[in-house]
């Protein structure tokens, strides 16, 4: 006859073995990431399964945008607002700049946690910063909204006045035809401690294209494209990631004339 465990025995063993189950897990995780590319996809296979992609943005950054019809990355931005020194520090709260008369605004990076980072030796923290201030970061999703594991980082903007640009992929894409797309399996500027995997692990390769991505087209996280990004006629513009959306026009003038 089997031996009933008391209950107090039954529920350590379930969590011993669900303890077990997450860092087995892990352990995949971690020799999925050593072995390289699991799923080789192409750009077309991508924007099959993500057709849109969203950015971010503040909303006084907007008559900048429609006026050069480009989104560029915060390295770009603070380097010609003439704040170069900046590009290389943690951004503890929004930066306001000023471009030829337009006010912007770039956003923080309080969500980067340095002491939850794993870098590598050769790597500072500053060396990172500047890494991710190279590119301009897109969540991937459908017509509707963000998809995938991007979907649950609307919540974390849902209270902060926001203005969201989307784009077909593809236009996009044609729109940029020296631009080549990276993508990434995490949100690379927000880092958190993992009870059971620790520090979220960082490098210089965090994004990479689509031939060498570690992991397949559902795993991607973030979109992103070196510098500047020229914006196709199909952008549209919305004051939430759930929409409603109206076409984004262009060549808006500042509302003060430009500095000479």
């Amino acid at each position: 006859m089997k031996k009933e465990l008391p209950n107090s025995a039954c529920s350590r063993r379930r969590k011993s073995a669900a303890a077990e189950a997450a860092v087995g897990q892990a352990w995949r995780y971690t020799q999925n990431l050593e072995r390289g590319p699991l799923v080789a996809f192409t750009l077309r296979d991508y924007a099959q399964l993500r057709p849109f992609v969203y950015h971010v943005t503040s909303p006084s950054s907007l008559p900048f945008i429609q006026h050069t019809r480009e989104l560029w990355s915060a390295r770009d931005l603070l380097r010609e607002a003439g704040h170069s020194e900046l590009v290389t520090v943690r951004r503890r709260g929004p930066v306001p700049i000023t471009i030829n008369g337009y006010t912007l605004v770039v956003r923080d990076q309080a969500r980067l946690t340095p002491g939850s980072i794993e870098l590598p030796e050769t790597v500072s923290l500053s060396d990172f910063v500047e890494y991710l201030n190279r590119w301009v970061y897109f969540w991937p999703g459908d017509v509707h909204t963000p998809k995938g594991r991007a979907q649950h980082l609307v919540k974390s903007v849902r209270d902060a006045p926001i203005a969201v640009v989307r784009a077909p992929l593809v236009d996009l894409t044609a729109e940029n035809p020296c631009a080549c797309p990276h993508f990434a399996g995490c949100n690379s500027g927000a880092t958190r401690h993992h009870p059971i995997t620790g520090k979220a692990r960082r490098d210089l390769s965090t994004h990479r294209q689509c031939a060498s991505f570690e992991g397949g087209r559902a795993d991607v996280v973030e979109v992103v494209f070196s510098g500047r990004v020229r914006l196709p006629g199909s952008t549209e513009i919305s004051y939430s990631l759930l929409g409603p959306w109206t076409p984004l026009a262009f060549d808006v003038r500042p509302s003060t004339p430009p500095l000479n």
